[in-house]
């Protein structure tokens, strides 16, 4: 069985009165993207030797993984908002709908498989989030990065999961690294 934790998404909705800088912020979506590269983040510990055995070299498989992150994000938070959200608690008070989810790239950066593009990378991600967006979803917004902003203007040029254009760029890429 492979056990890692990559795709993994918690949803922790804060308190009222320990919501940082504002009313709005009522929560924090953390996820655990596919490790593409055995390496840490700046300040970390070395990566170790055992680590390196869930990296995941074939860059088809980490978009793959990128893009089912997406599904599992936008499915948790679309289903808290649906069967959760507006609950009362003990207190009285109602549990707060998730209105708007703000998204960096993930796994785009340190831990991103090398023959992989930032831009490929956010394409998977905002894919996934697409498959699973509903009613109950809340409203996107993407961290500026200039990766992001070009995947999100593929999608709306309608370029979508069904293409294997981002395929086709990643076999071009390892062509160039083999040559």
């Amino acid at each position: 069985t492979d056990v890692h934790p990559f795709g993994a998404a918690f949803l922790t909705i804060f308190k009222g009165e320990n919501r940082p800088y504002s009313q709005k912020n009522i929560g924090l979506l953390y996820t655990v993207g596919a490790l593409g590269r055995n390496r840490r983040a700046a300040g970390e510990e070395l990566a170790s030797a055992a680590r390196a055995a869930l990296v995941v070299q074939d860059p088809r498989q980490f978009v793959k993984e990128i893009f089912l992150t997406g599904v599992n994000c936008m499915t948790l938070v679309t289903e808290y908002n649906k069967n959760y959200a507006h609950r009362r608690l003990e207190d009285g008070t109602a549990l707060p709908t998730v209105e708007v989810l703000r998204s960096p790239i993930v796994a785009g950066g340190t831990f991103m498989n090398p023959h992989v593009t930032a831009q490929q990378t956010a394409l998977s991600l905002l894919w996934g989030y697409q498959a699973r967006f509903a009613d109950d979803s809340p409203e996107m917004e993407l961290m500026p990065d200039p990766a992001m902003d070009a995947a999100y203007k593929e999608i709306q040029d309608n370029v979508g999961p069904e293409s294997d254009m981002l395929y086709q760029e990643i076999d071009q890429n390892l062509a160039v690294g083999a040559s």
